[in-house]
């Protein structure tokens, strides 16, 4: 059976390679050093420890317009085999050989899952197709939500950002149902800590049978209404934990199409 691979590319302003080093170095951040409204990172793991969790080669190759390509490959079988972590730089003559390298834009990056382990088990056949669609699948579900204001154009970014699996485009998912005549809304909230500032707003969803079957599905999926009832965090625009009230009450029937939405910057990390 052929190996599988898993290639993420990107449109955005690309690296060089003091850049792409310095991201591919675990911790590569400071956590207390201030972050913008659109740096969605805090502590420089992200991308190493998602990759590795899925796969035991990453690499990625970034280019900026007129500039050659850069990349850089971390091998956890090369790291056991030497017993030190040792970043591979390839030559601008090996990078040609990347798998979906011809993919990458004048400007962009590509991140390459190789050596997937744990992605699709031991399956063969139709049972390895049937898994890797499914987990696709919710793959998609997934950052339709967390991603759901990038996607829409509401975060506070130039544009909206198009995300797509396998050229499927993904939809935006709205938790609030905010554009439902017959969802209720709560007047905003706005709470002072320090210079910075936490927005909240409670939602009422419709019931059910007033719904969309496309929203209605979605639901489902995540264990319908009564699971996904609670408070929807926002971290500089990102969804970072939902369907939950956090040890404040229990979930139950009467509160199952509550939704209550807070929105906080990356100023408040350290309280939250």
């Amino acid at each position: 059976r052929d190996p599988l691979q898993l290639a993420i590319v990107d449109n955005g302003f690309g690296m060089d390679e003091a850049t792409l080093i310095d991201a591919m170095r675990p911790g590569s951040a400071d956590p207390r050093v201030p972050r913008t409204q659109t740096d969605l990172g805090r502590f420089g793991l992200g991308l190493k420890t998602a990759s590795f969790s899925q796969a035991r080669r990453l690499t990625v190759a970034s280019r900026r317009t007129q500039e050659p390509i850069v990349a850089a490959i971390w091998d956890l079988d090369r790291v056991t085999e030497e017993n030190e972590w040792t970043l591979g730089l390839p030559q601008e003559r090996d990078v040609e050989s990347i798998p979906w390298i011809e993919e990458l834009p004048t400007n962009g990056t590509l991140v390459l899952w190789e050596k997937m382990d744990r992605f699709a088990e031991t399956l063969d056949g139709d049972g390895r197709s049937d898994l890797i669609d499914s987990k696709l699948a919710g793959l998609s579900r997934h950052l339709s939500l967390v991603f759901h204001r990038f996607i829409s154009g509401e975060a506070k970014r130039a544009g909206k950002l198009a995300i797509r699996i396998n050229n499927r485009p993904v939809a935006a998912f709205d938790p609030f149902c905010r554009d439902h005549p017959a969802t209720q809304t709560t007047p905003k909230e706005k709470v002072r800590i320090g210079s910075s500032e936490m927005e909240i707003q409670a939602y009422i969803l419709p019931h059910h049978s007033k719904l969309s079957p496309n929203t209605l599905s979605f639901y489902q999926s995540r264990g319908d209404f009564l699971s996904n009832q609670g408070a929807y965090i926002y971290r500089n625009d990102r969804l970072m934990a939902w369907g939950n009230w956090f040890g404040m009450k229990a979930k139950g029937e009467a509160t199952k199409l509550a939704r209550v939405r807070i929105d906080f910057t990356s100023e408040l990390d350290d309280q939250w």
